[in-house]
């Protein structure tokens, strides 16, 4: 079984440093699992980016730790700038619950994109599948926030042109940007990533191209016209789902904001 896992690692990392301590969390008895996770686990980084991984620990250990025993990094002292060529976050169980509740798209998409490369006791497994489910049951509430902030950053953008200002109307086109960015994951039903490696998301989960290029120029020269362009679309493919709040704003909106639909609107908000 260790010269299998020797192997798989083996075949994955390449840099001889970062397979030595990943082989040396593997040896101690308190760590309950290892997965990799970010751009060198997903294949979007670099030749050269770090390596990013969780070191799952039992309690126990992890209650002796002090904050910056936590986080192992290890810098690449061969280069000028000192690069950083290992980043391992040392975490719990306990920690894993917490980021089971956290409203925060970013904190579940690490585990939805994490590769284990050690689990000896399925706990790591476990976690992963926990952490990385799509909520389904807030589908609808998620899809409802996410399509109320783009109304809302477009319609300032809109009121913004007409007053002048022009760095508010770009700055809240931006805003319908992230907005659209985050529902157009909702609607595939998952988490939505950092944003960070935006192209490779969005061509691996499935974007077309005519949508993909939508997106694309209006990151580069946002205008409000493609703004309801984009929100058009969206507004057909979450009525394609089922859903047709989207044809009565007013009602939506208020059901956003409403003392009933205030904390969901809280929680999946990005803003």
């Amino acid at each position: 079984m260790n010269e299998t896992i020797n192997t798989q690692l083996s075949d994955l990392i390449t840099n001889t440093e970062v397979l030595t301590k990943i082989k040396e969390f593997m040896s101690k008895d308190y760590v309950l699992g290892i997965m990799l996770w970010g751009s060198r686990a997903t294949g979007f980084g670099a030749s050269d980016s770090d390596w990013d991984a969780l070191i799952l620990v039992s309690n126990e250990h992890y209650t002796k730790l002090s904050i910056k025993e936590t986080a192992f990094v290890l810098l690449d002292e061969t280069e000028e700038s000192r690069k950083v060529l290992i980043d391992f976050s040392l975490w719990s169980e306990e920690c894993a619950q917490q980021i089971c509740e956290s409203p925060k798209d970013i904190d579940h998409w690490a585990w939805v994109e994490g590769k284990i490369v050690y689990d000896p006791y399925g706990k790591m497994t476990h976690w992963k599948e926990k952490i990385s489910q799509y909520p389904e049951r807030e589908h609808e509430s998620r899809l409802k926030t996410k399509f109320i902030d783009l109304v809302i950053s477009r319609h300032y953008a809109s009121v913004t042109e007409k007053r002048g200002y022009t760095p508010d109307m770009k700055l809240n086109l931006y805003r319908a940007i992230i907005s659209a960015v985050h529902l157009w994951f909702s609607l595939q039903k998952t988490w939505t990533p950092s944003i960070k490696w935006w192209t490779e998301h969005a061509k691996r989960m499935g974007m077309k191209d005519e949508i993909y290029s939508l997106f694309s120029n209006i990151l580069e020269n946002p205008t409000i016209q493609q703004i309801i362009e984009i929100e058009t679309y969206l507004k057909k493919e979450i009525i394609l789902q089922g859903f047709d709040f989207p044809n009565d704003i007013l009602q939506t909106l208020l059901e956003v904001v409403h003392i009933t639909g205030r904390p969901a609107a809280v929680k999946h908000s990005y803003l």
